[in-house]
């Protein structure tokens, strides 16, 4: 691993000792790292970007060089940041934020985890995919072994950090771990998904709408072991397939708006998925609701820009044999993690050896399909057409109170009518079955989400969503939760800290709230030390002492000395500071700690 390896650089600026670890004296082969190696690796790694950081700051400071050349310095530190992949082949780290946004990151375990973990699962389903190793005649279907078990680890680690962290909504005395809460998320999500398609189906009811089933492929070139025919694969990475897709459907949107036909509830709506064939390439399936009319211009633009035989196909939706939703039913279970709870209606039948037949996935491969999914960044389901709506129907569905307690019937009928439940609460009586349709078309203007601007970790000014408005004036805000790590602190309300997971993001973090399980979302991708999920906001902080009486310690024996006595603040920004005349005795380690806690 090499941060900075060919980096020009003036020589006084940095000591040798930061390259002596061993972790940077061979290649790291992320490819065949498990998730707890490439912990490891991004530990070493932040350590030693902070070190670098640090070390230029602290020249700076000193006059060494001037404080342009330090940033210029920075500059080609990110711009050459890198590992070693394998001898002589570089993978280079990019956080795609700006200067000051990737230099926090650079010295961040969970972001260098993150990107290391990127890293790894393309170098590893990239080779495979040049290799010829899934698919085809191997036996070996959507993934490697590898890749799955990858993925199975990286669960095993959020789980065992979710049965260790504590929650307790605000106001109450109920206390449950996170594993608890997240113990029916899947079932939750597969019902708000089956909920919102039967939704879509009424809505196209109520307008004359036709259901169209569409699937999307890419040519020959991107598949990278077919079952059938000669293998073409000329592409550098898997998830090309996707983008491929991706970018013709944003041409045809784009299209379709110029023909005043922009997708909206009223002219053109549906859900999307993403699965992958047996060698992993990727195709879409979507779900079209519009008049006969309009899709007749959409196939025009479909063979414009899907040109080759077979990549794209359709058939209409049979009332006869069912709604719509028995089309996506069991796209809609492998979308979640059907293994964690049981329907009847997710039995295997004949239509999954037909799947199997036509290079399609059934319900006894949603494992590896989704491992496959993730290893390549592909978001499983979206919704088109709706604008954000489904934000604003997941918020609204967060408020859980009785519709008794509140006194303001224009607040009553919205929630009556949006809600999937009347009362709040998962009650079978109470359901309401159109509550997703009722938001779209009559209460789409009954309220707005309440946004309040705050710093994230890094310092940045972000946006969450903390309450909703209605259209009478009412406020409601969503309930807050206290985490702790420790049971004892948080029943004895001594040292908690302060959460609101329904709140917790902006409309981007809520779809990847969407792509990710809450659980994973909240143990930051697996992250095995707890520490580093409270980790508070980084501080600048300046730290002087006189040399007269005491050698002036070096950043890297701060950093150290910090680590040990507050982990938390384990990370220090330095800033330049102008050296008084006067001299006093030199700070002792606790006033050190003293002012780095201020």
């Amino acid at each position: 691993m090499q941060p900075m390896s060919n980096f020009s650089r003036r020589p006084e600026l940095f000591d040798e000792h930061i390259y002596e670890d061993p972790a940077l004296q061979q290649p790291l082969l992320l490819k065949f790292c498990s998730p707890d190696r490439i912990s490891g690796i991004a530990k070493t790694l932040s350590r030693i970007n902070s070190t670098i950081i640090a070390e230029i700051d602290l020249n700076v400071a000193k006059g060494v060089v001037t404080y342009a050349e330090g940033e210029r310095t920075k500059i080609d530190f990110l711009r050459n940041l890198s590992v070693f992949e394998q001898l002589e082949l570089k993978r280079y780290i990019d956080f795609g934020k700006n200067t000051e946004g990737s230099l926090k990151r650079a010295c961040d375990y969970r972001s260098l985890k993150k990107q290391l973990i990127k890293l790894a699962n393309e170098e590893r389903i990239n080779s495979e995919a040049v290799s010829r190793r899934v698919g085809g005649y191997t036996g070996v279907n959507y993934c490697s072994d590898q890749t799955l078990n990858f993925r199975e680890r990286q669960r095993e680690i959020s789980q065992k950090t979710l049965e260790k962290i504590y929650v307790r909504k605000v106001g109450t005395d109920q206390v449950a771990t996170l594993a608890q809460i997240s113990s029916g998320q899947e079932q939750r999500r597969f019902n708000q998904l089956f909920h919102i398609s039967k939704n879509l189906q009424s809505m196209a009811d109520d307008l004359g709408f036709q259901g169209y089933f569409v699937t999307f492929t890419a040519p020959g070139n991107y598949h990278p072991n077919p079952s059938n025919g000669r293998c073409s694969y000329d592409q550098q990475r898997l998830r090309s397939a996707h983008e491929y897709i991706q970018d013709r459907w944003r041409l045809i949107r784009a299209r379709l708006s110029k023909l005043k036909l922009s997708l909206s509830i009223e002219s053109f709506f549906g859900m999307r998925f993403v699965e992958v064939h047996k060698d992993g390439c990727a195709h879409w399936h979507l779900l079209i609701f519009t008049t006969a009319e309009r899709f007749a211009i959409f196939q025009g633009l479909a063979d414009e820009f899907f040109p080759a035989f077979r990549q794209w196909d359709y058939k209409a939706v049979d009332r006869e044999r069912g709604e719509a939703t028995s089309y996506l039913f069991k796209y809609l279970a492998k979308a979640v993690d059907s293994s964690k709870f049981y329907d009847a209606r997710l039995e295997k039948n004949a239509g999954d050896v037909e799947r199997l037949e036509n290079d399609q996935s059934s319900l006894a491969h949603t494992d590896r399909v989704n491992a496959a999914l993730r290893s390549q960044r592909i978001r499983q389901y979206q919704c088109f057409g709706m604008s954000n709506s489904l934000t604003k129907y997941r918020v609204i569905n967060k408020i859980e109170e009785s519709l008794n307690d509140f006194e303001s019937e224009s607040v009553r009928n919205t929630l009556s009518a949006c809600r999937m439940y009347n009362n709040g609460k998962a009650d079978k009586e109470s359901r309401n079955l159109i509550g997703f349709k009722n938001l779209l078309t009559r209460h789409s203007d009954s309220f707005e989400l309440l946004r309040e601007p705050y710093l994230n970790r890094f310092g940045e000014p972000v946006t969450r969503i903390t309450g909703v408005l209605f259209k009478c004036g009412y406020v409601y805000y969503l309930p807050q939760y206290e985490i702790s790590q420790d049971l004892d602190a948080l029943i004895g309300l001594e040292e908690m800290i302060y959460f609101s997971y329904p709140c917790m993001s902006d409309d981007r973090e809520l779809d990847q709230l969407e792509r990710d399980t809450f659980f994973e979302e909240l143990s930051s991708g697996c992250d095995p030390e707890l520490d580093e999920l409270f980790k508070e906001l980084d501080t600048v902080t300046v730290i002087y002492s006189d040399p007269s009486c005491h050698p002036r310690p070096t950043a890297s024996q701060l950093i150290d000395r910090i680590k040990q006595q507050q982990p938390k603040r384990f990370f220090v920004k330095y800033t330049d500071i102008r050296t008084k005349n006067e001299t006093g005795p030199p700070l002792s380690a606790y006033e050190i700690i003293e002012l780095l806690t201020t």
